[in-house]
């Protein structure tokens, strides 16, 4: 379920022995991962509202045209 890289680093760790730094900045990676797939959520929030409202207006638009 992990990831190579933590895998990996987590590893070099324990080898060297500085295990708790490694997992210190893991989760400062995870969290800032995390971080930035919220903001890259949210700003694809309002572009996706857009387009789906431009369809549903070009959807009644055409609609309304074919029964007259």
């Amino acid at each position: 379920m992990f990831f190579n890289l933590y895998v990996s680093m987590v590893a070099a760790g324990e080898a060297s022995g500085t295990l708790e730094g490694v997992l210190e900045r893991l989760a400062d990676f995870m969290r800032a991962s995390r971080s930035c797939a919220g903001k890259v959520g949210a700003a694809l929030a309002y572009p996706a509202l857009m387009g789906s409202c431009a369809r549903r207006v070009i959807t009644v638009m055409m609609v309304s045209s074919y029964r007259r």
